[in-house]
């Protein structure tokens, strides 16, 4: 099954949510998780440490600005495919760097990895606090263009809605 960002996948995720994480179709038949595609690779548990080891680094050291950070990131992410949290900051440290199409394409994986799974490794923050930054900030931002913020206060105001008076000015 081929996976596309749309409203469609956004409802699938949404479904997937509400129905105990299981994949479950909307005919109503479990099927399988397209994670490990469909079931058909193993992860060692070597790989998966170092991958996690990897970003954990990235994560704890605050490399914020690093190309070393987007490497460790890079090679995280081909050791473990699966591991959505590693997208989600690639595509954060790509909209820092002002790549929008790579950040939008992490953005992009993030989602479908969302999906397949239903539940966060990282646990810093719920699953629905990973996938509402992950479509709301990360992908939006890519798609639209938009500049990211140079600085944490300007990613607090993420959350502003401008305020709009009765003859329509701001």
């Amino acid at each position: 099954m081929a996976w596309s960002i749309s409203a469609r996948t956004l409802d699938e995720l949404r479904f997937a949510i509400g129905n105990g994480n299981k994949y479950i179709s909307r005919q109503g038949n479990i099927g399988i998780l397209p994670a490990f595609k469909n079931c058909t690779q193993v992860l060692s548990r070597e790989t998966e440490a170092t991958a996690i080891e990897l970003y954990w680094d990235v994560v704890s050291n605050h490399e914020y600005s690093s190309e070393n950070a987007v490497d460790k990131l890079q090679m995280s992410s081909e050791l473990d495919p699966w591991f959505f949290e590693c997208h989600i900051l690639l595509a954060q440290k790509y909209l820092h760097r002002n790549e929008n199409e790579r950040a939008k394409a992490a953005a992009d994986r993030a989602m479908e990895l969302q999906i397949a799974w239903g539940t966060a490794y990282d646990k810093r923050m719920s699953f629905p606090a990973w996938v509402a930054w992950t479509t709301r900030v990360l992908h939006n931002t890519a798609a639209e263009q938009t500049e990211w913020p140079q600085n944490s206060w300007e990613v607090n105001n993420f959350g502003m809605v401008p305020i709009v008076s009765t003859d329509g000015n701001y």
